[in-house]
């Protein structure tokens, strides 16, 4: 896509700015002619000062138009005065087509500055692309190395943004026969008469695992999504309008929202590769059961010919910062 030709436009900020238009003029008084030949030329909003209607009326306002005389003067003048003195349905036909060209340029404006971003953003989403090639080598080698129990938890776990780790263990004395905080004898027996005893097991988080959104392919989901807005952008042509205008305006936005999304992505991802996340793998399978956990871990791998060990993911953390 080549970019638009817009035509300059100036902006109405103060009351100072409308009185540089030419032969400006104020305190105009209404005729039947002035009320056929006024062409509404620009819109404006000017805030937070309010500034007088170019009429008799002096209404003061914020938002107004531009009026252009049959003697090529300006004035200016508020929407309710516009209304009510040139006729409400013709004000109306003339507000909405100032409205929707001044809408237009504004499209066109917000693509062309994508247009001027465009090799900017493209750059950086190859970067980050390259930045991230690491991490998933490294994933499919971890893939290759833990059998698949463990690799289907993790993903199942960054879907449920399950993140916390827990086994269970047998509770002591204390905690099997009461509560936190009642009253026990010398023998860690409970003074309360009728104590009931509870559950011989207790689940304790010993946990949390970070950086599980590489398993949903998020980072690179982020980044296929940004190349595709840029790649759109490349293959249209200027004979764009109504909607689709209005899509492409907002495309700078989001592609920096996606960038940014799998910038931030690819930092939490690393740190799954951290030695504190490995030390907790053997502890995800049969509900924390310490004899399922450790023969899973050091099964024989059948893929790889290997045992599992913690050298071996310890070099995937190499690999993962390469």
């Amino acid at each position: 896509m080549q970019k638009f030709n817009l035509l300059p436009t100036f902006g109405y900020h103060s009351f100072s700015d409308l009185e540089k238009l030419p032969n400006f003029r104020q305190n105009i008084k209404l005729t039947r002619e002035l009320e056929r030949s006024a062409v509404i030329i620009a819109a404006y909003k000017i805030v937070p000062d309010m500034i007088p209607c170019g009429l008799t009326c002096h209404q003061g306002h914020n938002r107004g138009y531009v009026l252009e005389l049959s003697d090529d003067s300006h004035t200016n003048v508020g929407r309710n005065c516009g209304s009510n003195h040139f006729g409400a349905s013709c004000f109306k036909d003339q507000v909405s087509k100032i409205e929707e060209a001044e809408r237009v340029s504004k499209q066109k404006s917000a693509v062309n500055r994508l247009i001027d971003h465009a090799p900017k953003l493209r750059q950086r989403a190859h970067d980050l692309w390259h930045a991230s090639k690491p991490l998933y080598d490294a994933l499919e080698e971890f893939k290759k190395l833990f059998p698949d129990p463990i690799s289907n938890d993790l993903r199942n776990r960054a879907q449920r943004r399950q993140y916390a780790v827990s086994i269970t263990r047998k509770r002591d004395g204390v905690e099997n026969m009461i509560d936190e905080g009642e009253a026990v004898d010398s023998k860690g027996k409970s003074k309360k008469q009728g104590s009931k005893k509870k559950s011989l097991y207790v689940e304790e988080q010993i946990g949390t695992l970070n950086g599980l959104q590489i398993f949903l392919i998020k980072p690179r989901s982020c980044l296929k999504d940004a190349r595709f807005l840029l790649d759109e952008l490349d293959c249209t042509d200027n004979n764009i309008s109504g909607q689709k205008l209005a899509r492409f305006a907002k495309y700078q936005g989001q592609i920096k929202e996606k960038l940014d999304q799998a910038e931030k992505l690819i930092a939490e991802s690393d740190k799954f590769f951290e030695e504190d996340n490995f030390k907790l793998l053997p502890f995800l399978c049969d509900g924390g059961h310490r004899e399922n956990v450790e023969r899973i871990q050091w099964d024989f791998n059948s893929n790889t010919g290997q045992t599992l060990s913690y050298g071996k993911l310890k070099r995937l953390r190499k690999r993962a910062a390469s």
